[in-house]
């Protein structure tokens, strides 16, 4: 940009100089921000800018400028309508704008100009307030707290003075209109404005809105967007439900509305009401299973809960298709709706179930619902268990189909009068030569663990033995290997030699890591075995690059791994970890981080990506990559304070959970904690002790060991006078 000549000048040499950028760069600004949009709406805003600012006679106008830019390659004019060619472009030249260097504060003067000079027209101000919420988003995630706290402060003192003339402009602006206002409701740096000035800012656009039937989408994205909930928008929103809750797509509001955990009680009593007075007039729309569901998981009093009940007994007819499982494991999931109803409600899911069997619905969630609940009387479980049967007869391999009859071999599942038929079913079941029949797993280990099923894992060998490349080979191989301890030695042997020849056969196979997996697991391996299965992994991974299940597993493996081995599956892990993020990224993260023979620099670039993971998310799942972190050797003095940082907040979340003592023990042991922290560590090992020490003797004593260790280095490291 300074090439091109566009920048503010730079600060003087004092430090209480500051910057206020010129005509020339507010015009230049405003041109970007209102892209993108036809050129003349460009130009004219520019004009608007020179005219309110002033500036050299002449010199320049909107055409010039909007000329200029293009020259530049900063503007490309695609058959009269104006855009950027990058977002950086209009970040840039705003943020220099607003907040001139050094950037502690806004420039109001200029700041209000810019402003002004865009808020002439809908559309234009629509654009604005979207450019200046990504400017801040930018803001917030580079960490500059100070920036966006000036930047908010400005803005809602803005929108508050001109609140009069925004209502105007924006009242007849329909989607613009509707567009601009949800910015300044729900986003930084915008929502901090007085919200005394709603009737006069957001309720013109409103009235005519909802005269227009496209009030309910604003008011509902506003209260799925906020951070905490402003009086105003609930209001607005009973008013509406009030006068238009017969529209047919009123549900999308009250699910907003009972989705706020932040609403006052009386305003949830009166969005309660709505909804339920709501769901009897559309019992087979869409989203009234979902509004059933919501109002289950909430705290009623005594009337309203047998409302409630009353509703979704109501509802819960034979005809019913749509949305039934949901909606009946929720309502059993309560303790408080009584004896009677719950009993009423299971007859009529065994009534539902016998209907929906004669007509040859898909019975299957409704089945996992109620199989899955352990509070059925023994003679409706039986009853159940029998149209269970019937149905898995009739629907051998539906997705479902395993999570059913994994629920019918537990131990209460079924009578004993039908277990015979379940168990030669069962078998049957897990030998099926189709491919993808989820479950299978799970459906093996219980009839291995079922003493009355001793022919399971030879029917499932002698068919690996006949065909090899089944399509469901892998699925069994990964369910023998995962209950190894169940097979006999010959057999252990056996689903051993047939899942090396499997991988051999099919080293790209998708479903490698499937088998490779629990194979690398096996306690009775020789080392050249080992081997073997780490090159075919490796093997594997270096051509398929992106499969992260097998570079969890690969990093997890501490033997077998040659040291080349394990840099190259180093190397792909910290490639895919550098594009990728949420919860895949954590098995690999937490894997990689146990491995202690990975060279300085590759151990390094994967303590940043944890550590860049670990400052921002503090759930309890961490807790590994976290530990994996404190302990590594490579972790040096530079990245030590900033991971005690992260350890620190993350105990501050779940310092309660019965693991957390791991993450303290760490810190206690961690060399050269300050004495600040490591008072906090102190205070988290006594907190924890308090709360879980009587019931882990074993982890309260490690722990104890590791607080007394501490102190007694803390005393040795005193000064003398301290000491004493």
């Amino acid at each position: 940009m300074r090439r091109d000549a566009l920048a503010t000048a730079e600060p003087g040499p004092s430090p209480l100089h500051i910057a206020s950028p010129d005509t020339t760069h507010l015009a230049f600004a405003v041109a970007v921000a209102a892209t993108p949009q036809p050129r003349e709406t460009v130009e004219q805003a520019v004009n608007q800018l020179l005219e309110t600012v002033g500036g050299p006679a002449g010199s320049h106008t909107g055409r010039r400028v909007v000329d200029t830019l293009i020259s530049l390659g900063w503007l490309d004019d695609s058959d009269g309508r104006l855009i950027v060619v990058h977002d950086v472009v209009t970040d840039e030249l705003l943020l220099q704008s607003l907040l001139p260097p050094p950037g502690w504060s806004v420039d109001v003067h200029s700041a209000a100009s810019v402003f002004s000079a865009l808020a002439r027209q809908p559309r234009t101000f629509a654009v604005l307030t979207g450019h200046v919420r990504r400017l801040a988003a930018d803001m917030e995630e580079s960490g500059s707290s100070r920036r966006i706290a000036a930047l908010e402060r400005f803005c809602g003192e803005w929108i508050t003075t001109h609140a009069d003339p925004l209502g105007r402009l924006l009242a007849n602006a329909g989607r613009d209109g509707g567009q601009a206002l949800l910015t300044l409701v729900t986003s930084r740096p915008w929502q901090g404005f007085d919200h005394a000035v709603w009737g006069r800012l957001v309720e013109p656009w409103l009235v005519r809105a909802e005269a227009d039937h496209i009030a309910q989408p604003f008011l509902t994205a506003a209260l799925q967007s906020v951070d905490r909930v402003p009086s105003c928008l609930v209001e607005a929103s009973l008013g509406w439900l009030a006068r238009r809750g017969d529209q047919t797509d009123t549900e999308h509001l009250l699910l907003a509305l009972l989705d706020r955990p932040d609403l006052a009680p009386e305003a949830e009593d009166a969005a309660a009401d709505r909804a339920l007075a709501w769901i009897p007039s559309r019992p087979d729309w869409r989203h009234t299973p979902a509004l059933l569901k919501r109002l289950l998981r909430m705290r009623h009093p005594d009337d309203r809960l047998g409302r409630v009940v009353e509703v979704v007994r109501d509802w819960l007819t034979p005809y019913r298709r749509f949305g039934v499982a949901p909606v009946v494991r929720v309502f059993l999931q309560r303790a408080d709706t009584g004896a009677a109803a719950r009993q009423e409600i299971i007859d009529r899911m065994l009534t539902w179930l016998r209907t929906a069997y004669r007509t040859g619905s898909d019975m299957g969630p409704e089945l996992c619902a109620l199989l899955e609940h352990n509070g059925l009387p023994a003679p409706d479980r039986a009853r159940l268990a029998h149209c269970a049967m019937d149905w898995l007869e009739q629907q051998r391999t539906h997705p479902r189909s395993g999570r059913v009859l994994r629920s019918l071999l537990s131990e209460d599942g079924c009578p004993p009068d039908l277990r015979p038929r379940l168990i030669t079913f069962a078998q049957r079941w897990a030998t099926e030569r189709s491919a993808g029949l989820p479950g299978r797993p799970s459906v093996i280990g219980a009839l291995l663990s079922d003493g009355s099923a001793p022919g399971t894992v030879a029917s499932l060998l002698d068919q690996l033995a006949e065909q090899p490349d089944s399509p469901s080979a892998p699925a069994q191989l990964h369910s023998l290997l995962l209950h190894y301890q169940h097979l006999g030695s010959d057999q252990k042997r056996a689903a051993v030699t047939y899942a090396f020849a499997w991988l051999d056969g099919h080293p790209a196979h998708e479903e490698c890591v499937g088998v490779l997996g629990p194979l690398l697991r096996e306690p009775d391996l020789s080392f050249a075995q080992l081997r073997h299965a780490v090159q075919l992994g490796t093997t594997a991974l270096l051509k398929r690059r992106d499969d992260n299940r097998l570079m969890a597993v690969l990093l997890s493996q501490l033997e077998g791994l040659a040291a080349e081995q394990a840099g190259a599956v180093a190397d792909v892990s910290l490639e895919w970890l550098a594009y990728h993020g949420g919860k895949v990224q954590r098995a690999v993260l937490a894997a990689f981080l146990t491995r202690p023979d990975l060279s300085v620099e590759q151990a390094r670039r994967g303590i940043d990506i944890a550590l860049d993971r670990l400052s921002t998310e503090t759930p309890a799942k961490n807790r590994t990559m976290l530990s994996g972190v404190l302990r590594h050797p490579a972790l040096d003095e530079s990245r030590r304070s900033r991971t005690v940082d992260c350890a620190l907040r993350w105990l501050s979340a779940n310092g309660r959970l019965p693991k957390a003592r791991l993450i303290i023990e760490d810190l206690l042991t961690l060399p050269a904690l300050s004495a600040d922290d490591r008072r906090i560590a102190i205070c988290s090992a006594e907190d924890w002790l308090a709360l879980h020490g009587n019931g882990n003797e074993a982890f309260a004593y490690q722990l104890r060991a590791a607080l007394g260790r501490d102190r007694l280095e803390s005393l040795a490291d005193a000064p003398p006078t301290a000491a004493l």
